[in-house]
Order: C-alpha cells, then sequence, then structure tokens
C-alpha cells in the first residue's frame, strides 16, 4: 500500500451484516481514518431523483474536505448492489486524488444475519421491521447470488469485531499506512 496515496475501503453488504459496527471499529484503530455511513448521507426527505449520484457527489465532497485536513484512510459503509454502482462511485474518486479503492462485500448465515437484525431493532426507538424485513430479503438474495467478486471481495463477518478489524488490516495491509 502506497503510504502517500489515499485509501478508501468501501464496506458492502446486506442490512445487518455488521458494515457500520465494523466500520467504527475500524477507523478507531487507525491514525487519520474517518468512517462515513452511505446510508445516513443518502438518507433525505424527500428522496433526490437521482439518489446515487448525490450520494456518489457527497461522499466525494466530504473525502476531499478531510483529504485537505490530512485524513488518508476512509471507511464507507453503503449496500451498492451492482458493479455499475460501484464503477460509478470510484470514477468520482479517481478525480479527487486517484485514491486505492478496495471493495469487500461482508457475508454472513442469514440465520446470523436475522439475529443482528433483531438485536438492532431491539434497540431502536422507531419500529422499521416491515421495511427491514423487505430490504433484508432482497438484499440477503442479490448478494448471496451475485458472482464471486462480482460486488467485493467476500469477507466473512460472524466473528467479533475486534476479530474482525484484526482481520481486515491483515488482509489490506493497514497497519502499514
Amino acid at each position: 500500500m502506497e503510504k502517500d496515496r489515499p485509501f478508501i475501503l468501501l464496506l458492502n453488504g446486506p442490512l445487518g451484516c455488521g458494515k457500520s459496527t465494523l466500520g467504527e471499529a475500524l477507523v478507531e484503530s487507525l491514525d487519520q481514518a474517518v468512517f462515513l455511513d452511505g446510508d445516513a448521507l443518502c438518507a433525505l426527505n424527500p428522496p433526490p431523483s437521482d439518489e446515487r449520484a448525490v450520494l456518489n457527489q457527497s461522499i466525494a465532497l466530504l473525502v476531499s474536505q478531510h483529504l485537505a485536513n490530512g485524513y488518508r484512510t476512509f471507511v464507507i459503509s453503503h449496500a451498492w448492489e451492482m458493479p455499475g454502482q460501484l464503477e460509478d462511485l470510484q470514477d468520482v474518486l479517481d478525480q479527487l486524488a486517484a485514491p486505492t479503492v478496495k471493495v469487500l462485500l461482508l457475508t454472513l448465515p442469514r440465520d446470523a444475519n436475522l439475529q443482528r437484525i433483531d438485536i438492532r431493532r431491539r434497540s431502536r426507538a422507531i419500529d422499521e421491521a416491515d421495511f427491514e424485513d423487505a430490504q433484508f430479503q432482497m438484499e440477503h438474495e442479490l448478494f448471496s447470488n451475485s458472482p464471486p467478486n462480482h460486488l467485493g471481495i467476500p469477507f466473512d463477518a460472524t466473528e467479533s469485531v475486534d476479530v474482525l478489524v484484526r482481520n481486515v488490516k491483515e488482509m489490506l495491509g493497514l497497519d502499514s499506512i
């Protein structure tokens, strides 16, 4: 990994697989690192007509701002459902500083993923069960049936957060940046 080149890790996967949890923990273990939650960046009411373009523009703006302030590593969580969406984001990011971009597709067995969603549900004030059930069903099917490396490098997210952070850092050489 080049030390001077910005590094961007995209955490992809279905609802409840641990993208945000892993992203936050990973950033806490790195220097000059920023976590961006793609879901929060595109949670607009009313939704824009081109939600993906707004998300990409928001990510580019925030990455650019953080680069100007010395941050070099970015972990961004979201569910990118098609390779073209990842390619569009890569094109936008390449215009900034030609960063190294890696995509991990977090995977979990269906039952473990549903358990995590249930735990998350119990801690929320707003009942989004119907939305989450439909979203999980669609995303789980999509990510489970995508060709290998189509939407990211498969990464088993069944371990504890500490173990996952260590595994990601080893896999991607993040301790050396």
